[in-house]
């Protein structure tokens, strides 16, 4: 239950901040949910294939697994939000800009 709740604000950030900086609100939006999910299975991809998986309990796999998929989905959030709004880019300096 507290995964539905998490994505639902991961999304949300996601999609507002988007949307303030004039960029696809749908699309980040739906990267942040792929980034917790896919960095979760990347983490037990690793742990599966270093034989350690006998070594955890079912509820450090968990908790290994949030913290993984929150600190991925914190650096994208990140690098989304240090990204200019798309007013702010100055066009004048792409090759094609003097046609």
């Amino acid at each position: 239950m507290l995964g539905i709740f998490l994505l639902i604000g991961v999304a949300k950030a996601f999609y507002s901040t988007a949307f303030d900086k004039d960029r696809n609100a749908i699309l980040w939006a739906i990267m942040g949910i792929v980034t917790f999910y896919l960095s979760q299975l990347l983490l037990g991809a690793i742990i599966a294939l270093t034989g350690n998986i006998e070594s955890f309990s079912e509820t450090e796999l968990n908790i290994y697994g949030l913290v993984t998929g929150i600190c991925c989905t914190g650096i994208l959030y990140l690098i989304l939000y240090r990204l200019p709004a798309l007013s702010e880019v100055d066009d004048s300096e792409f090759l094609d800009a003097n046609e």
